[in-house]
């Protein structure tokens, strides 16, 4: 598969994610399952581990996974944060605006390696995808949304980085990420599982499932393809939250956010 096809397919199952964690955390708080749903990706993929694990520990390689797992520590707290409060639809768009963070850090530290144009193109889809579903009356309340698009703009460029260089490998570096992550929350709050039912638990596994194919395909599509572009297809999630929303949810369509819809995937498949 190409790069953008592999970013499309991980926009598909992060929207299937973003809307699972607004579902969890209308009956948990975030310090519930925060260490619970890292911990679960980490103990999924370490079934495999012996299959797949590769990492050459350096200094440069530690220092930018360590990186990675500061970014997307601070990233996944505001993100589950922004769930807690608000619906997936007002969420994901502000989410769309990590391209942009993931622009600017490739143009200061790599060479752009795509023609001009495709980052013209990747820079209407961004704000395609972020007017088609603001929700602008509550623009005020969406700091922790900002954040999170931040961080995981910002550490797209030391994921990039390590799985250039044959450091590691998709599944290998999620792992090793989900694993930091969720204890570093452990250590922060601590063992929180009595507050987690049995029905809750296993719904966070599944959606700690969803949510590992989206990133080892995110990573796959980073090994292939330009930070910024592979950053904005991902970042195209929203369109699939409006889809699977009118498909299964019975959502209200509107004329405007079809035409819109139609377009981001359009431009995307250009890329």
């Amino acid at each position: 598969m190409t790069y953008t096809s592999l970013a499309l397919l991980s926009a598909v199952f992060a929207a299937i994610a973003h809307i699972t964690a607004r579902t969890l955390l209308r009956t948990l708080k975030v310090q519930d399952m925060f260490g619970i749903s890292f911990l679960s990706v980490a103990g999924l993929l370490l079934l495999g581990a012996p299959w797949f694990f590769h990492f050459s520990f350096t200094l440069r390689s530690v220092l930018l996974l360590t990186t990675v797992v500061l970014l997307d520590t601070v990233g996944n707290f505001f993100y589950f944060k922004s769930f807690e409060r608000h619906e997936a639809s007002v969420i994901t768009p502000i989410l769309a605006l990590s391209p942009a963070f993931a622009f600017v850090a490739s143009w200061v530290f790599l060479d752009l390696a795509e023609p001009w144009y495709m980052y013209a193109i990747a820079g209407i889809i961004m704000l395609a995808v972020v007017w088609f579903s603001m929700d602008r009356k509550r623009i005020l309340f969406i700091l922790p949304a900002v954040v999170t698009a931040a961080c995981f703009g910002l550490s797209a460029l030391p994921t990039k980085l390590l799985l250039s260089d044959v450091t590691t490998n998709a599944p290998t570096l999620y792992m090793l990420r989900a694993a930091m992550i969720g204890f570093i929350t452990l250590l922060v709050f601590g063992t929180r599982f009595k507050n987690v039912s049995t029905k809750q638990f296993g719904y966070i596994i599944l959606r700690s499932a969803i949510v590992s194919t989206s990133w080892i395909l995110f990573y796959y599509a980073l090994v292939q393809g330009d930070v910024g572009i592979v950053s904005t297809l991902g970042a195209t999630a929203p369109v699939f939250v409006f889809i699977i929303g009118i498909a299964f949810l019975k959502e209200r369509m509107t004329w405007q956010k079809l035409l819109a819809a139609g377009l981001i995937v359009l431009l995307s498949l250009t890329l």
